[in-house]
């Protein structure tokens, strides 16, 4: 990898698929944000995952939330570009288990995941 940073956020980063994606991006040189809704009991699974993701090398920045609450994507997607610090997003993958139904981008924001 070259010296500038790339990022991957990945929805549904604790668990199956998301989790597997978030290890192996890492691993490819990523920095990861992930986004999942775990119970207080899922979260020390979480700090494995963010801990592997430092072992490679790379930043980690996960965010317990619902992903389909508007003021709670509001603020990660600020937090994500202050961490981002202008790099670009290379790579989105959404493997939620909730929330699918909704499409991406919608009329009003209220519609969209």
């Amino acid at each position: 990898m070259n010296g500038s940073p790339r990022w991957a956020v990945v929805l549904g980063a604790s668990s199956g698929f998301g989790e597997a994606a978030c290890r192996e991006l890492a691993a490819a040189g990523y920095d990861i944000f992930g986004i999942q809704l775990d119970r207080k009991q899922a979260l020390a699974h979480v700090a494995e995952i963010v801990e592997a993701i430092v072992s490679q090398k790379r930043r980690a920045h996960f965010f317990n939330i619902n992903a389909a609450d508007p003021d709670k994507r509001r603020e990660t997607v600020a937090a994500l570009r202050e961490a981002a610090a202008g790099a670009p997003v290379r790579v989105l993958l959404h493997s939620l288990a909730f929330g699918t139904l909704k499409p991406f981008v919608a009329e009003q924001e209220n519609d969209a995941l």
